[in-house]
C-alpha cells in the first residue's frame, strides 16, 4: 500500500516510482557505472539523514533516495565518485537537512547537488536527456500529476517561459528538442513541491521565471543541463518571495472587495 502522498514518505514513495523509468533507461548502456553512481549518491544522502535524524531524535524519511536517484539521471558514467559524494554531501546539508529536513527549506537538495557538481568541479559535464528518457519521464509525470505532488501549471508555465525567451531573443523554435531538454529537470526539480511556489497565482509566475531562466543560463539558445539545473535553483529561491507577493495581492483584493 502506497502511503498518503501528502506526507514525506508518500511523497518520496511516489517519486521514486516515477524516477525508476528514466533511471532504467539511463542504466540500459552502462548498469554497473549507473549503480556505483546511485549507490554512493543515495547512501551519502541516506547516511546524512540519519545523522541528523538521530541528532534531532526526529524520524528518518528516507528522502535521500529521491535525490540519489534525480542526481544518478544527470551525472556522466565516468565521474570520479568522491567529487560526487562531496557535492551530495553538501547539497542535503545546506539545500535540506540544515532548515530541518524535507518540506522545511525552500531548495532541491537534488538542484543544489548537482550546481555544486559543476562549479566545484568544471570538468564534469552533466548528462542531457535523450528522447528515450523523456518518454520515460511521462508516466511518472502522469502518476506525480494525478498525485497532486507536482503543479501542471507550473510545467505548462516553464514551456511558455522557455519557448518565449527563445523566440524573444530570435532563437528559432524546436518544440521536441525543447520539451526532451526540460524533462527531467521541469517534472524532478522546478515542480518539486518543495521548490515551488505553492499559491494559486504563484505557481504559473514562478515557473514563468523559471523556463526564462533556462534560456538566460543557455549557451547560444542551446539548452544545456546545467541551464536546467541553474535555473530550476535560481527560481527556488525566489519562489518564497512570489508567494508572498501572491498573498500580499490576494489580501488586498479581499480588502477591496469586502
Amino acid at each position: 500500500m502506497i502511503p498518503a502522498p501528502r506526507t514525506v514518505a508518500g511523497v518520496t514513495t511516489l517519486q521514486v516510482l516515477a524516477l525508476l523509468p528514466p533511471v532504467i533507461v539511463v542504466a540500459w548502456p552502462a548498469p554497473f557505472a549507473l549503480l556505483q553512481i546511485l549507490a554512493v549518491a543515495t547512501f551519502t544522502a541516506l547516511i546524512w539523514e540519519m545523522v541528523f535524524a538521530g541528532t534531532r531524535k526526529t524520524a528518518f524519511t528516507a528522502h535521500g533516495l529521491t535525490t540519489g536517484l534525480i542526481v544518478a539521471l544527470f551525472c556522466p558514467a565516468d565521474i570520479a565518485l568522491w567529487q560526487l559524494a562531496v557535492a551530495v554531501s553538501l547539497g542535503v546539508i545546506f539545500g535540506e537537512l540544515i532548515f530541518g529536513g524535507r518540506g522545511f527549506g525552500f531548495v532541491s537538495a537534488a538542484a543544489l547537488s548537482l550546481s555544486l557538481l559543476f562549479v566545484a568541479f568544471p570538468e564534469i559535464a552533466l548528462q542531457a536527456p535523450s528522447g528515450a528518457i523523456a518518454i520515460a519521464v511521462l508516466p511518472g509525470l502522469v502518476l506525480l500529476g494525478v498525485a497532486g505532488v507536482v503543479s501542471l501549471s507550473v510545467l505548462a508555465a516553464v514551456g511558455l517561459g522557455t519557448l518565449g525567451m527563445l523566440a524573444g531573443s530570435g532563437e528559432a523554435l524546436d518544440l521536441p528538442v525543447t520539451g526532451v531538454a526540460l524533462s527531467v529537470g521541469a517534472v524532478f526539480l522546478m515542480a518539486d513541491p518543495v521548490a515551488a511556489s505553492v499559491t494559486r497565482i504563484g505557481r504559473p509566475v514562478y515557473g514563468l521565471l523559471a523556463g526564462a531562466l533556462v534560456v538566460v543560463f543557455s549557451s547560444d539558445g542551446v539548452l544545456t543541463p546545467e541551464s536546467v539545473v541553474s535555473a530550476a535553483l535560481l527560481a527556488s529561491v525566489f519562489a518564497p518571495l512570489i508567494d508572498h507577493g501572491a498573498i500580499e495581492v490576494q489580501m488586498l483584493s479581499r480588502r477591496r472587495n469586502g
